[in-house]
């Protein structure tokens, strides 16, 4: 379906309102479906992706790995990077389509790393106040873009606050709180249901479920139109890339549950040669190494 729109439609920004990761799994699980899911949107040409509280469910350092094989940026304008931190996201990028500079920002909910203590966050990023960071962002970008999107977690009516408070967003996107999907077979109405936003405030969708689409040009008075706003159904008619079906497979619960047992099955073969290489070991030999292990272990408890 993407490559029929960049056939029909040049120049097409893909974007991405975050909430990528899965979270209903275990963790080993996760980070199957995430990698495999980063492998499969680093083929189709995405322009960038803002983040959600999914994508840190996994830790900051599985995320600051992937980030650092993908072809598009991360982009997160209100978050905070500590002191001798290297940042692995954007605050913001300006995309040229044809001949328009197209700006994208992202913004997440401020609070909800706090309630991951596990996700290694803790001194290393902080979340700000979505406004204090567009505030401080919107003039400068607005000096080099003709369009300038926003992409929230903040859900519809923290995403309607938020632009109505601002000048200089064009249109803004919102997925993150109460963002369910759509029933099976059903459309969705990809316009704001409130209709107050002074800025285009559309629905992304949820699970992949749908495309959401719309057309943006920029009149002679330099005002951003947009048209042909629609919700594309991704049903069993849309035909599958041949080049993402070799990532995914047809079924990715099933290429999950075929990586794992490939998995399991490396793990037996390496504790089969490691209990038969400590079968070789002498008494002596192997009280060494059980007080190499434990001196190991206790340097890396002491450093944690």
């Amino acid at each position: 379906m993407i490559n029929n729109i960049q056939d029909e439609e040049n120049p097409v920004l893909l974007l991405d309102c975050g909430g990528f990761f899965p979270a209903k799994f275990s963790s080993t699980v996760r980070e199957l479906i995430a990698d495999i899911c980063l492998k499969a949107v680093n083929l189709m040409g995405y322009t960038a992706m803002n983040l959600g509280i999914g994508e840190f469910s996994l830790g900051v350092n599985f995320l600051r790995e992937k980030s650092a094989d993908l072809k598009f940026p991360l982009v997160v304008s209100n978050l905070s990077y500590a002191d001798g931190v290297s940042p692995f996201t954007k605050r913001f990028v300006i995309a040229q389509a044809g001949g328009l500079k197209v700006a994208v920002l992202g913004v997440m909910s401020p609070g909800i790393l706090e309630k991951m203590p596990r996700s290694g966050t803790f001194g290393v990023v902080e979340i700000i106040p979505p406004g204090e960071a567009l505030k401080a962002l919107l003039p400068r970008i607005r000096k080099e873009a003709d369009i300038v999107i926003l992409l929230s977690q903040l859900g519809l009516s923290e995403t309607n606050r938020l632009v109505n408070a601002l000048e200089g967003i064009d249109l803004a996107i919102y997925g993150g709180k109460n963002n369910k999907p759509a029933g099976c077979g059903k459309e969705i109405n990809p316009k704001s249901p409130t209709g107050k936003s002074k800025t285009l405030v559309l629905k992304a969708s949820s699970m992949g479920v749908h495309l959401g689409y719309v057309r943006l040009s920029v009149d002679d008075t330099g005002r951003v139109i947009a048209d042909n706003k629609r919700m594309i159904f991704l049903n069993e008619s849309v035909a599958m890339d041949d080049k993402v079906l070799e990532i995914t497979g047809n079924d990715i619960y099933m290429r999950i549950s075929e990586e794992k047992k490939r998995i399991a099955e490396q793990e037996r073969r390496r504790m089969e040669r490691d209990i038969e290489a400590l079968h070789k070991l002498t008494p002596m030999e192997y009280m060494e190494k059980l007080q190499k292990n434990n001196r190991k272990e206790k340097q890396i408890s002491e450093k944690k």
